[in-house]
């Protein structure tokens, strides 16, 4: 379809105006042709890098697609079975650089289980962590060099639940970071365990491209395991 561009310092019949402005064209430009403009879906911005709209006001906001800058959902697994392990692939380390991990685990087990990450199937001993524990009313620290995977969180018996929130400094050559932090529950009106982990992988040099979710028995269903990142 061809049309004309409504402008600045142009006249335009209204007649010519298909629904009150419907079609907004790239930079501060409003498209017409004829009397009857066709609808069209996903073609036309509004704005542009050179030409920007000063303010919106919205009601309602329905997107879809990345947001630039901002903090973009990439993964969101809600287990609608029991499963012992997650596995998110087709991740770039060095594009995105940094990830943001929030993942509730509803335990499936007789007892304590812990839900633990590995990058790109590495299950050597190559992470390492410092951490600060609070558990009822002790304090304590530890450190250990020689992990097989990140702890992320844990759960008690079956139904308990363990929440936590990682940041993940992903870029290949740099020190790859993890900053964790997580809870246990105890019961309906308690927290059993609070924990806070510095980890590190000691692979400076493979992009990251997956992450493995696992833990020693299985997690339950609605167990959910979000993966953002800023585009």
């Amino acid at each position: 379809m061809s049309f004309t561009a409504f402008s600045y310092e142009t006249t335009i019949a209204a007649s010519e105006m298909n629904d009150n402005f419907i079609h907004v064209a790239q930079g501060n430009l409003f498209p017409r042709g004829g009397s009857v403009l066709e609808e069209t879906n996903g073609v036309y911005d509004l704005g542009s890098d050179s030409y920007r709209w000063l303010n919106t006001k919205f009601n309602n906001v329905h997107l879809s697609g990345d947001l630039d800058d901002c903090w973009n959902l990439i993964a969101d697994v809600i287990l609608s079975a029991t499963a012992s392990s997650v596995e998110i692939t087709e991740l770039n380390g060095d594009v995105d650089e940094i990830y943001w991990i929030i993942a509730k685990l509803i335990s499936n087990s007789t007892g304590t289980d812990y839900l633990y990450l590995n990058i790109n199937n590495d299950s050597s001993n190559n992470y390492g962590f410092q951490y600060l524990i609070a558990d009822g009313a002790s304090i304590g620290a530890a450190r250990n060099e020689t992990q097989s995977a990140i702890i992320l969180t844990g759960g008690g018996s079956y139904g308990s639940y363990g929440f936590n929130e990682t940041y993940v400094y992903a870029k290949s050559n740099n020190e790859r970071l993890f900053l964790i932090n997580m809870f246990r529950e105890g019961g309906e009106t308690y927290i059993e365990q609070l924990r806070n982990y510095g980890y590190i992988w000691n692979n400076t040099s493979d992009t990251l491209t997956s992450m493995q979710f696992t833990v020693g028995d299985y997690m339950a269903t609605n167990t959910n395991i979000q993966i953002w990142t800023k585009r």
